[in-house]
């Protein structure tokens, strides 16, 4: 083998591939971060048949972790006759401006597509990123009686239309507690305690 001519065969590729290789590694580092993120998450996460409380909730977005205690304690004093209230606490920044942030929003993705809560509550920009992909209950079709200022605004073909998905609740205590903007309750199409989850809606919500 003419090892001058492997040398220079190498020096070109370098030379002429060198940012395109760059790019790919980058990319297979970034693809192994998000699949390690999964699995971590995946194993690190209950399932719902392993939770056993009235309701199960997860608080999604930018809300102030340091006050999850003090939201627990009063939202369980509204519901006496209730075992605690399952919370799941997954914060996730405003911004994706970054590989860790944009691993993030991915990992996020997967929180939502592959966890089974009876309710959510985001902060209105993550419900605004994920409320028309995520397994969301539309709340029109429900025997709900919710005013229709309880919903959010969103421009749909050039024209304003409420969005039926998710409940305001930034004027309501105790949701102030989470510190971020304007919650917004969303139910899982897929909840497994229908009945909690009416009396939970009926509690703020008449």
């Amino acid at each position: 083998m003419n090892f001058k001519t492997l040398a220079s065969k190498w020096e070109h590729f370098i030379y002429h591939y060198k940012f395109h290789a760059l790019i790919t590694a980058i990319a297979l580092l970034l693809i192994g971060y998000l699949f390690f993120v999964f699995f971590q998450e995946k194993d690190s996460n209950p399932s719902p048949s392993q939770i056993d409380a009235p309701l199960h909730i997860i608080i999604f977005g930018d809300f102030n972790e340091d006050n999850l205690h003090t939201f627990q304690t009063k939202l369980d004093l509204l519901f006496p006759s209730w075992d605690s209230i399952h919370l799941d606490f997954l914060y996730a920044n405003e911004s994706v401006d970054n590989y860790q942030g944009l691993a993030q929003f991915y990992q996020n993705q997967v929180v939502i597509q592959d966890t089974t809560p009876d309710l959510y509550i985001f902060d209105e920009l993550h419900y605004l990123k994920f409320f028309e992909s995520g397994p969301f209950t539309n709340l029109q079709l429900t025997p709900f009686n919710i005013p229709l200022d309880r919903f959010i605004e969103i421009e749909l073909n050039a024209v304003k239309t409420p969005s039926f998905k998710g409940i305001q609740l930034f004027d309501i205590h105790p949701f102030q507690w989470l510190d971020g903007y304007n919650p917004m309750l969303v139910v899982h199409e897929n909840s497994a305690n229908d009945d909690h989850v009416i009396q939970f809606i009926q509690q703020f919500i008449q």
